[in-house]
């Protein structure tokens, strides 16, 4: 018959541990420490489940707390009293061949909870997001551009005058709304030739890509293909995978802090690039279509493309280490630059 218990006890608000010994007396519990003690209805103590052979905690009702590694005492006393068990998770941890059938399915479905779940809400959610938020998400991105090194334009308006007309026509045809705004900046080195889309409506081009390309119908392209990136609202999509991802991981590792971060942070890297190349895939169907509906040169995107990559093949800082420039393009957020063209190789 269990009568007492060793452990410690903790006075409300504070951090001093007391040795101390908790006893039962019907449904009654005393914990006695020095000259002192503490008494409580069994009923009114929340008693944290059992795991492992981590400490039990029993909280009482005015902010106390007694801590015991007497997991077995414990477990009799609530057994005796038929108010509790020990416990599933330690029911689980004991039968631990039960765990690893487990496992399987639950990796799976977490597995699938991230990479087909979290899109599906993340498109739903995205999509009802007010214009309010769209529009805080791009000042704040577009704000923080000179932080990156990014400079105001130096292309004349002759140059920009292209672009300019097309990407009012395009909006006003798509109806992307009244916020619509392209903008032109110097870049920084690491940046180069590019473009970005930014919710809720914005476009931006480097002056190094509008001077790579060799005509219009390749600028075209470009921009065609951003415009899909708005049009799908790619980046409030991602945002919203994120913070769903984080939620996720956190969950499963309960503290994604110091060691656990690093391990947790692995398939978020992954699936986070998954989800970008899907992404970019998705803008390439919208610009193939809209440029066969318009009658451009299909053969105008892969071209600027392959520009741009033999750009940073010449101006990449692993230029000349295979191995390197390898995994540089293996993580990268974009599809091969194959793979993107041969899809406007099909009418």
């Amino acid at each position: 018959m269990w009568s007492t218990v060793q452990g410690v006890w903790f006075d409300a608000g504070q951090s001093r541990a007391n040795p101390a010994t908790l006893s039962l007396n019907g449904r009654s519990v005393t914990v006695r420490y020095g000259d002192r003690s503490e008494r409580a209805l069994l009923a009114e103590l929340d008693i944290s489940p059992r795991l492992g052979n981590t400490p039990r905690r029993l909280s009482f009702p005015g902010g106390g707390l007694f801590e015991t590694q007497a997991n077995d005492a414990i477990d009799r006393m609530l057994t005796s009293t038929g108010t509790g068990h020990a416990g599933w998770l330690h029911w689980l941890e004991s039968k631990w061949h039960i765990a690893l059938l487990l496992a399987v399915p639950t990796a799976a479905c977490l597995w699938f909870a991230a990479t087909s779940g979290v899109p599906a809400i993340a498109r739903l959610v995205a999509a009802q997001l007010p214009d309010s938020v769209t529009r805080a998400i791009g000042e704040q991105v577009t704000g923080s551009l000179d932080e990156f090194g990014f400079e105001a334009t130096q292309l004349t308006q002759r140059e920009r005058a292209f672009l300019n007309g097309e990407f009012a026509r395009l909006t006003a045809q798509l109806r992307m709304g009244e916020h619509c705004e392209l903008r032109f900046y110097a870049s920084p080195a690491s940046i180069g030739p590019n473009a970005f889309a930014v919710p809720p409506c914005i476009v931006v081009f480097t002056d190094e890509l509008v001077k790579l390309a060799k005509t219009d119908d390749e600028l075209y392209a470009v921009l065609v293909h951003e415009l899909g990136h708005i049009e799908h609202r790619h980046t409030l999509r991602h945002v919203v995978q994120g913070a769903l991802l984080a939620f996720i991981l956190v969950a499963i590792t309960g503290d994604a802090t110091q060691i656990s971060s690093a391990v947790a942070s692995v398939p978020l890297i992954f699936v986070e690039l998954g989800f970008s190349r899907e992404f970019e895939r998705e803008a390439d169907r919208f610009a193939h279509r809209l440029m066969r509906d318009e009658g451009v040169p299909l053969r105008a995107f892969p071209d600027i493309l392959l520009r741009m990559e033999t750009y940073w093949q010449e101006h990449s800082p692993f230029a000349g280490d295979e191995e390197e420039a390898g995994w540089s393009r293996y993580l990268s957020t974009h599809p091969t630059t194959e793979e993107r063209a041969a899809l406007f190789k099909t009418p």
